[in-house]
């Protein structure tokens, strides 16, 4: 950015999908670039049920390493961090159930290996560059150990009302940051491809002012400087055949497994779109990050954190509370 803060107009967020540190960035670590990432030889090593140890590697593949798809509830993740999800939440999770949570997924030990792929950077070039040349966080951790819908619905509100669940009906997330930026005068715009749980928010829901095309208004916004104050840009979550006139699409969310290149691309265009407009540029501050990690490996321990409200959901009288 040219000039500092000063010059900040607007704000852009890009949130992907179910990929940790470790496994997109982790290897990339070197003496010149001394992030908190991998080498390879991390003391946490999972083990599968047969008791051999599984090191973490860097051969991840772009698609076809990660079906099934990777446990990410409330439990999945408690069996991540504490190896038995029995354990239940205590302080220093040693990250050592990776393996075994995903054994559980693909009822064999060696196809549970998978879990410890990391990507080589070499990669994910669009990725590993913007992350180099700019700004990255190493200690940016989700919102709450669960899964997308609860952690996107904390990006937009700061809350999941209590709930880990993957329920649809997001009806009673209110206020969201889209409203108390309305309520000061500042515009905000959710720019998608094919969905966004945003749509169901009583507070925005029929309400055209709030959604906008990725593929179309967002390009066009940089194109003519007419970004709003915040942007929350979604990517696409689905892959179409297409057939019967449409075309078809691949899905650019990075969701295992789902092709990662797709959504370096979808990075890639972002970031363009930004920076071939120098007013753009030099007055917006671009953010991608991801929902959650997805169930894939990785070494640092996440903090303890509070509930934001005091909300508790219950769901046919079973308290999710202690995810």
């Amino acid at each position: 950015m040219n000039g500092g803060l000063e010059n900040l107009k607007h704000i852009l967020v890009l949130m992907m999908e179910n990929r940790s540190f470790d496994h997109m960035l982790g290897f990339a670590q070197s003496p010149s670039w001394p992030i908190d990432g991998l080498v390879g030889t991390e003391i946490r090593i999972n083990k599968d049920s047969t008791g051999e140890d599984v090191p973490v590697s860097n051969d991840a593949n772009y698609a076809g390493g990660l079906t099934p798809d990777p446990g990410h509830s409330g439990f999945d993740t408690l069996t991540q961090l504490y190896g038995d999800a029995r354990t239940g939440v205590v302080q220093d999770p040693k990250m050592s159930g990776f393996v075994r949570s995903y054994e559980g997924k693909t009822g064999n030990p060696a196809d549970a290996h998978r879990i410890m792929k990391c990507f080589d950077p070499v990669k994910l070039p669009v990725l590993t560059r913007l992350a180099q040349q700019f700004c990255v966080c190493d200690r940016w951790f989700s919102s709450l150990p669960g899964p997308t819908f609860p952690n996107r619905a904390f990006v937009h509100a700061a809350t999941s009302m209590g709930r880990v669940d993957m329920g649809i009906d997001w009806r009673k997330l209110s206020p969201t940051i889209y409203e108390r930026l309305a309520e000061n005068h500042l515009d905000s715009v959710i720019y998608y491809h094919d969905s966004t749980m945003a749509s169901t928010f009583d507070g925005l829901a029929g309400n055209p002012d709030f959604f906008r095309s990725l593929d179309n208004d967002f390009l066009a916004a940089c194109d003519d400087n007419d970004l709003p104050t915040y942007s929350f840009l979604e990517p696409r979550f689905a892959n179409s055949p297409g057939g019967n006139g449409e075309p078809a699409y691949s899905a650019s969310d990075q969701h295992p497994d789902h092709n990662v290149r797709e959504g370096e691309a979808l990075i890639q265009r972002v970031f363009k779109a930004v920076w071939k407009n120098p007013k753009v540029r030099n007055s917006t501050l671009l953010v991608i990050t991801y929902d959650e990690h997805g169930g894939t490996y990785d070494h640092v321990v996440p903090p303890t954190t509070v509930n934001p409200d005091g909300k508790v959901w219950t769901n046919d009288g079973v308290s999710l509370a202690g995810y």
